[in-house]
């Protein structure tokens, strides 16, 4: 790490790592958008840049997001953004993945059916759209444990 820091121009003292104690995160936004050459990408925005860099797994999620970059590949491929990235945030929660889609626009019923089948299909507990309900399975929930 201190390698890529001082090859980027970046001195600065380090400590050792400290173990967060976490399963992984629970929440992540990935963008989807459509390339030049019309591929489709997920995954995490560049730094400083609005390139997309396409992810097929990421190793410090909660196991809870299993399954999240297939549900935003699933949604991103049947919306098929343009020019404007897609916002996907996916939350792992108890009763399954809770996400939210933004940057759409509005969607005609026959998207809405669409989207509610791959809800279905990557069992998702709910789905919106800027917020607004698409479909729901099951309401979310998370559990808050205390802290020992």
């Amino acid at each position: 790490m201190v390698d890529t820091l001082n090859h980027a121009g970046i001195e600065c003292p380090v400590d050792e790592l400290v173990d967060a104690h976490g399963a992984g995160r629970r929440r992540i936004t990935v963008h989807a958008r459509r390339g030049g050459d019309g591929a489709l990408r997920v995954g995490f925005a560049a730094a400083n840049s609005h390139a997309i860099v396409a992810i097929e797994h990421c190793p410090i999620l909660d196991p809870g997001l299993s399954g999240a970059l297939d549900a935003a590949r699933a949604l991103a491929d049947a919306l098929q953004p343009a020019s404007k990235p897609l916002d996907i945030q996916v939350t792992a929660t108890g009763d399954g993945l809770d996400v939210d889609v933004r940057g759409s626009g509005p969607l005609p019923t026959a998207m809405i059916a669409t989207l509610s089948r791959l809800a279905e299909q990557h069992r998702l507990a709910r789905l919106t759209r800027h917020g607004e309900l698409v479909l729901m399975r099951t309401p979310p929930t998370i559990a808050v444990a205390p802290r020992g």
